[in-house]
């Protein structure tokens, strides 16, 4: 199978547009907008954004990308919060903007592990920590 070929299956599969790998717009509206965070110690250690609905419901659900001391996991206490949304943009604003607003409640955990998009958040709470 040509290069081509693959890349072009493989952006299908994540759903991307081949041409600027940006997501496509959901197709079916109102959809839900999860986020879900996994605090320890009350501060963010892990969390994930979805754009089907699903969420955490306890740390046993969570991927984790550093290892965390098994006696930790009994601690660990894991939130979630879901956004309707209409259209594109409503879909879009509740990623950009509203679940970082919800996760902004909360400072980072020094062994926090996660995406490096994060790392907005963690300026942000050390920014809001030297106002207040």
């Amino acid at each position: 199978m040509k290069l081509a070929t693959i890349m072009r299956n493989l952006h299908s599969l994540m759903g991307l547009e081949k041409e600027n790998n940006e997501r496509e717009p959901l197709s079916e509206y109102p959809s839900l907008v999860s986020v879900s965070i996994a605090l320890l110690d009350n501060k963010i250690v892990n969390y994930q954004i979805t754009a089907n609905g699903t969420y955490w419901s306890d740390y046993t659900d969570i991927t984790w990308d550093n290892e965390i001391s098994h006696t930790k996991f009994s601690h660990v206490l894991v939130k979630h919060k879901t956004f309707t949304v209409n259209n594109t943009k409503e879909n879009n604003h509740a990623f950009d903007v509203l679940a970082r607003e919800w996760m902004n409640n909360w400072k980072v955990h020094e062994d926090y592990s996660g995406s490096p998009s994060f790392v907005e958040v963690k300026k942000y709470n050390a920014i809001s920590s030297i106002g207040n």
